[in-house]
């Protein structure tokens, strides 16, 4: 303990282990496992939590309080009583997974027989009434005597520091330990145990009972009552397991080869004090519900530092207030870190009861706290208007019968009062580091009109292209990093930027900032898809020749700045008549981009009878795990309300919103094309078809479209 030595070097022994207990904590942040790893080795808890507590990291606090991999050893052999879950018995949690039952554990206990050989270990008792132990021949499992010095010590810290007690996060361990060291083997009372010691009586007078399994047959010759204590034991009969080892063995130091010469002292100096180890000093009246947490922004992930949940709660005692640290159960939460709209729920946490505090009023140690996670954002209009031009506006015009004279059809203009200004500004002449490098890239493709070509395909698998993306991914990254302020370069999808801007698949924000992770509408989804392959201006040559679909989509969504796009590229949708000004500028979901991609190349696959339809109708082979079942959406014609009913996009909807039910067949043909062409590799084994999609996801997809399509349009090359 040092109690003696000079003042020097008790501080330099302090500095140095200080400074362990930071390299501890870094380390394990950069993904080293201080895991439990048996009873010789306890963890790293206590040093991780003196880092946390000494230098006042709230964060670190949160973090090691929270994280489970990093809980000591004696988490694996401390089991909850059955009468008392605030008490603590000694028993293997592995021998539980090993799937014994209780007979095996009696048949160990009176006859120390284990066919799985685990003798160093402990039985729990099955019923939760005593501690676990060795069979009638064996003392005390080894493990209980291994790891008594190791948890004296870190109660005896807990004891001088309690703020480490708090930390360290298991008041399971500090009361085993408390009468452990104090009181001894607790072996009575068990009113399940065979006083008879003859296993023959097993299911009889003793063990699971038949009748009703999971639940113990209780001695005949005992009374229980309802306390823990109320056991009526006649005269001369002794019940439970090991009547006369009830108290012995106290510490498991007898002999006392598992005594820690540090730890020991300190227990008799700052524990065992005649005072007492932490006098209760104040009773506890009230927990304080934490104010909720708001504002945390979507795809956060799901830790309680994540979501920036406190590390402790007020409790109010008699004695005052006090701060008492919470463990977060965040299982017990149903975030879903996928979810692109906003969700509020509640996490349920457990608050530890700090040092010197009694509850004899039993209020409840459990908390609650509510979350709100804000919707992800979308991106407003993509582009700005074009410069005006004069030109008659649309008139509604009947369609003529089939013997009538031709009417000409007015020719809609380019350029409707828009409902709200366009949000982005094209930019890509702008940035002349962009422009200098990815000029390489199309040096020697015949590209004009930002139209895919024969030549587009080859370019993308040779020189200088596959030199620059694969050799040169960096210089990339780099360039996204100079273009936009929000990029770092080191994002997924970063190398994917300079490439679809320069071919003005999607632009930046006013601001300089791209925003990869804002929901992309169906209207900016149909913008990139008619700017695929085409340039402005062929996209206004095509809108303005097809004035039918014009007229009869501007009924529907409007005659805004993306109508001529969603004209240009109405093949994107499966029914185009049915969406409305409304639901054209709402997140478009990721089967709806599946869908509009593969359409625009390989439709006649996806068809009926075609390979990939067939392929998805029959579905031996899942693509995916969220595409087990499929479904089919009924025709848009169905319904009461005429043609116009939008009876498919609301059963649509209606399938995003419940996804268990299958895999609608409009999208799925799609889903197992991309698939097969490496352009859809999912997530986490799913496609998540029926949530929305991302701007980042969006752009990468569409990148990896044009690569896979110049690859087969171009085999003669190869």
């Amino acid at each position: 303990l040092m109690l003696n030595d000079p003042l020097e070097d008790k501080k330099e022994a302090l500095i140095n282990f200080t400074q362990m207990t930071i390299d501890f904590y870094h380390s394990t942040r950069d993904g080293r496992n201080f895991g439990p790893g048996g009873g010789h080795q306890p963890g790293h808890t206590l040093p991780l939590a003196w880092f946390a507590v000494m230098l006042g990291d709230d964060e670190a606090k949160s973090y090691v309080k929270n994280e489970a991999v990093f809980k000591t050893s004696e988490h694996d052999f401390l089991q909850p009583s059955t009468l008392d879950s605030s008490k603590a018995l000694y028993g293997s949690e592995k021998m539980i997974f090993m799937s014994f039952d209780p007979y095996r554990y009696w048949l160990y206990v009176t006859e120390d027989k284990n066919p799985k050989n685990m003798s160093n270990l402990c039985y729990p008792d099955p019923y939760g009434y005593v501690d676990g132990g060795g069979s009638l021949k064996r003392n005390q499992s080894a493990y209980q005597e291994i790891m008594s010095g190791v948890w004296q010590g870190v109660a005896a810290a807990g004891a001088i520091m309690p703020e480490l007690a708090e930390m360290y996060n298991n008041p399971l361990m500090f009361d085993y330990v408390d009468r452990w060291f104090t009181e001894g083997q607790l072996t009575q009372l068990d009113p399940a145990a065979p006083s008879t010691g003859n296993m023959d009586d097993y299911g009889i007078l003793f063990g699971d009972d038949p009748n009703n399994p999971g639940t113990p047959i209780l001695d005949p010759r005992l009374a229980y009552y309802n306390s823990p204590t109320d056991f009526g034991y006649p005269e001369g009969v002794q019940g439970g397991r090991w009547p006369e080892r009830h108290g012995n063995n106290v510490g498991g130091i007898n002999p006392p080869y598992y005594n820690a010469g540090f730890f020991a002292p300190m227990w008799e100096q700052y524990y065992q004090a005649p005072e007492g180890p932490v006098p209760v000093d104040r009773v506890l009246e009230s927990i304080t519900s934490p104010s909720p947490v708001k504002g945390v922004p979507n795809g956060t992930d799901k830790t309680a530092a994540a979501f920036g949940l406190p590390a402790t709660v007020t409790m109010v005692t008699d004695g005052g207030s006090l701060q008492a640290s919470v463990s977060w159960n965040m299982d017990s939460c149903t975030y879903d870190p996928y979810n692109k709209q906003s969700q509020t729920f509640t996490v349920d946490g457990t608050a530890a009861m700090p040092p010197a505090t009694d509850n004899p009023n039993n209020i409840p140690l459990t908390v609650s706290i509510q979350v709100t996670v804000d919707k992800a954002a979308i991106d407003s209009t993509p582009t700005p208007s074009p410069t005006p031009r004069k030109k008659s506006s649309p008139t509604p015009t009947k369609k003529p019968s089939p013997t009538s004279a031709p009417t000409k059809m007015p020719i809609p203009s380019i350029t409707p009062e828009p409902t709200k200004a366009p949000a982005e500004n094209l930019i890509t002449t702008d940035y002349p580091e962009m422009v200098g490098l990815l000029e390489r890239l199309y040096e020697n493709a015949d590209i004009r009109d930002n139209a895919l070509n024969a030549t587009y395909g080859v370019m993308m698998r040779r020189e200088p292209v596959v030199t620059l993306a694969a050799g040169y991914q960096e210089n990339l990254r780099e360039l996204a990093k100079l273009t936009f302020s929000d990029i770092r370069g080191d994002e997924w999808f970063a190398s994917h930027i300079p490439l679809a801007v320069y071919r003005k698949l999607i632009n930046g924000f006013p601001d300089g900032t791209f925003k990869g992770g804002n929901l992309i509408s169906r209207a900016e989804v149909l913008t990139m898809l008619a700017r695929f392959n085409s340039s402005e201006e062929l996209i206004r040559q095509n809108a303005e020749q097809d004035v039918e679909s014009w007229i009869r989509l501007a009924e529907q969504i409007g005659n805004d700045w993306y109508t001529h796009y969603v004209v240009a590229a109405k093949d994107g949708l499966v029914y185009p008549d049915l969406y409305t000004k409304e639901t054209i500028l709402q997140p478009m979901t990721r089967g709806e981009v599946i869908y509009a991609l593969t359409n625009s190349l390989w439709k006649d696959e996806i068809r009926e009878g075609g390979t990939y339809y067939l392929l998805a109708e029959i579905n031996e082979n899942p693509a995916f795990n969220d595409t087990l079942k499929t479904i089919h959406i009924s025709n848009p014609d169905a319904g009461n309300d005429g043609p116009k009913c939008y009876c498919w996009f609301k059963q649509f909807i209606y399938a995003t919103e419940n996804p268990e039910m299958g895999v609608p067949m409009d999208f799925y043909p799609s889903i197992m094309c991309l698939k097969d062409k490496g352009i859809l590799l999912g997530n986490n084994g799913e496609s998540k078809w029926y949530d929305p999609i991302t701007r980042a996801e969006t752009l990468t997809l569409f990148e990896r479209l044009a690569r896979v399509w110049g690859e087969e349009s171009n085999l003669e090359y190869d």
